[in-house]
């Protein structure tokens, strides 16, 4: 007698072979047997005739840290299949938290209505274990986080200081952690030069752990910020994944030469990988506007508009900088935003393979920039900064966009206010071209979320429907990907990429992860305009071998378990 028994599937088993029927038994969270099982009984049949059965999908690159305390259930990731999610990316982890890092999650947690009750890795994933979370989940320990913990926002720690950053990331990959992670296009990440992370990633390779990294340039100077990434990860002796790796405006010409960088290095036998975030449809008001082919993706506002020395000293210095109109000025004239919509700097560029040269700049489409979350001024969410700054009586969106950043900060005391704005980021084509690599893995780059209680106020597309779109656009509609794929990108792929080897692939023996779903119907839901929408299609998720998911519900089930990879 198994526990569970799944009829009549068209079994793909996340290796990107060829599908193929086949009965599936479970029994104490594994599969044991494959095959043929027309005799077998157990305490619950799922009949999956029409339907795909695959390993559960695997989000390599999440940003649940928090909201998987606040929520455990992870409705929009469990709802659209998604079985594990890999957290602790960009640098910013949940531990290790003292001086700095613990104040920012701090405020966080109080946002939320709850306590902070943890410091360590340690205590955090007895947090998740002890109240229970319906995902399996793994965590990088944060660079940025590890910095502030030591040395706040100083630019650079001092050799004791240094040794104190190795000593917090060993003690993070002895308690569980599975390697590294940075942020190096955002303070305080940015400030560190390779040397540093390649010490740090040094004591990560004693543990077997891995490096990934939001590069420090996603845009005119990738190609630098790729080399510096595969340097750490040779000097290191440690394998290398790099973050939501497509290009940004206006650097869409590069995408076959970093392609090009990975396959080089991959051949001389470097262990290099990459996520990809599945691009968001631009609001159907907003597409005419747009150029043809160009995708949304989510910003800090804060982060565009004042460069990284703007954030030192806490809310208060920060407030000062932000209401003194000389200090704007500098920010004006010295920030080149991330985000190149905001407004090309001075020089010379080549835009979807075509040169621009700009003697004075580019103004900002303020037009075409949508206020997504925002605390201090609700009313506004979902306005183009143009529209605000008619509302405010205003002729500049660039002063009435500082303005949001001034109220959030008084509102919530956070120097580094969590203001999200949309924007048309990446062009379809290099996140196409991307996504077929055969070393691309699909990710979220989204917390886990639910359309009802606290976390009903963030607005995200990506955290309910980033992996149904796969299937809804890029095997039904474009024919780019099969099932099979597909699936491999979301499973064994990325599994394989962060030493998995028990999840992401149905065969015998593995642990039970399983999505069930209607290849046919398959599909999210989500947009912009209303974006907490479950994905649909998904009929079964089982996670530790406990239906989660049945019939396209969520059952209560909280069989997730913190993965902890430690090598002894």
């Amino acid at each position: 007698m198994f526990d569970v028994l799944i009829r009549n599937g068209r079994v793909v088993d996340g290796t990107g072979n060829p599908w193929y029927k086949a009965d599936i038994s479970i029994e104490k969270g594994k599969i044991t047997e494959i095959g043929g099982l027309s005799h077998a009984q157990a305490d619950k049949v799922i009949d999956a005739k029409g339907l795909v059965v695959s390993p559960g999908f695997i989000d390599i690159h999440s940003h649940s840290d928090i909201t998987l305390v606040v929520n455990g259930r992870a409705e929009s990731k469990i709802r659209q299949g998604i079985t594990t999610e890999i957290i602790g990316n960009c640098g910013n982890s949940a531990a290790p938290l003292m001086g700095i890092a613990a104040e920012r999650r701090r405020r966080e947690m109080k946002d939320f209505g709850l306590e902070l009750d943890w410091t360590t890795f340690k205590e955090y994933f007895n947090r998740l274990e002890r109240q229970g979370v319906s995902v399996n989940v793994a965590s990088f320990v944060g660079h940025s986080t590890v910095r502030q913990a030591v040395i706040g926002n100083a630019k650079k720690p001092s050799r004791s200081e240094l040794r104190e950053m190795k000593s917090l990331v060993d003690q993070a990959m002895k308690d569980g952690t599975i390697g590294l992670s940075t942020g190096l296009e955002f303070a305080p990440g940015g400030y560190a030069e390779t040397d540093e992370i390649i010490d740090l990633c040094k004591v990560v390779a004693k543990y077997g752990g891995i490096f990934a990294t939001h590069q420090r340039n996603r845009d005119t100077h990738y190609e630098q910020a790729t080399t510096e990434a595969i340097e750490i990860g040779e000097k290191a002796g440690i394998p290398v994944h790099l973050s939501h790796f497509v290009v940004r405006y206006p650097g869409h010409d590069k995408t076959p030469t970093l392609l090009w960088m990975v396959d080089q290095d991959r051949r001389r036998g470097r262990d290099v990988t990459f996520d990809v975030i599945t691009p968001t449809d631009a609001p159907s008001v907003l597409r005419l506007k747009l150029r043809n082919g160009y995708h949304w993706a989510e910003q800090s506002l804060a982060h565009q508009l004042i460069p990284a020395w703007g954030f030192e000293g806490g809310a208060e210095k920060v407030l000062e900088r932000c209401k003194d109109k000389k200090m704007r000025g500098r920010f004006r004239a010295e920030h080149i935003p991330q985000w190149k919509l905001f407004g090309c700097p001075k020089g010379k560029f080549s835009i979807l393979g075509t040169e621009y040269d700009f003697p004075n700049g580019v103004p900002p489409r303020w037009d075409v920039i949508l206020l997504n979350n925002c605390k201090a001024s609700p009313e506004l969410i979902g306005k183009t900064f143009a529209e605000i700054a008619k509302i405010k009586g205003m002729e500049d969106p660039w002063d009435a966009a500082m303005n949001i950043v001034i109220a959030e900060i008084e509102k919530t005391g956070n120097p580094h206010p969590q203001i999200g704005i949309l924007g048309a980021s990446t062009a379809e084509r290099d996140s196409i071209m991307a996504m077929k690599h055969p070393a691309a893995s699909i990710c979220t780059d989204r917390g886990s979320l639910a359309p009802y209680g606290p976390l009903a106020r963030t607005r995200s597309p990506n955290s309910y429907g980033a992996f149904a779109t796969v299937f809804r656009k890029y095997v039904r509609e474009f024919g780019i990907f099969t099932v099979e794929e597909a699936v491999r990108k979301m499973t064994s792929l990325p599994a394989n990429s962060i030493s998995l080897y028990d999840r992401g692939v149905i065969k015998t023996g593995a642990k039970a992860d399983i999505v069930i779903f209607d290849p046919e119907r398959i599909a999210d839901n989500a947009t912009i305009e209303k974006p907490n929408q479950y994905a649909e299609g998904i009929e079964y998720v089982l996670v530790n071998g406990k239906i989660t998911v049945e019939n396209g519900e969520h059952t209560g089930a909280i069989a997730g378990k913190v993965l902890k990879l430690v090598k002894s």
